[in-house]
């Protein structure tokens, strides 16, 4: 199990995480984070194995719309989806 996450230093300011905010608001973001977090923890392969949407949006403590978070996540390639399993991007790249 992992004890810590990298993160970038551009990371807030970051196209992605802009549009995030737009699009979700500071909640979106620091959800972004949890999940993050979270799947240092239970995933620290990035791959959220057995998980569906809400899964994931429980892990990220999501309370906006049922859905919103997974979809903008997904569409700004935060998640991405392989044979109907979510990933994280680039998750092992940036956080071996």
């Amino acid at each position: 199990m992992n004890s810590d996450i990298r993160l970038s230093i551009g990371f807030l300011d970051h196209p992605k995480t802009v549009k995030l905010q737009r699009h979700l608001g500071e909640a979106g973001v620091l959800s972004l984070l949890r999940l993050w977090l979270w799947a240092a923890q239970n995933r620290p392969s990035g791959i959220l194995i057995g998980m569906d949407e809400d899964d994931i949006e429980i892990a990220a403590r999501w309370e906006g719309e049922k859905g919103a978070f997974n979809a903008v996540a997904t569409r700004l390639r935060f998640l991405d989806t392989l044979e109907g399993t979510y990933r994280i991007h680039n998750w092992t790249e940036r956080n071996t």
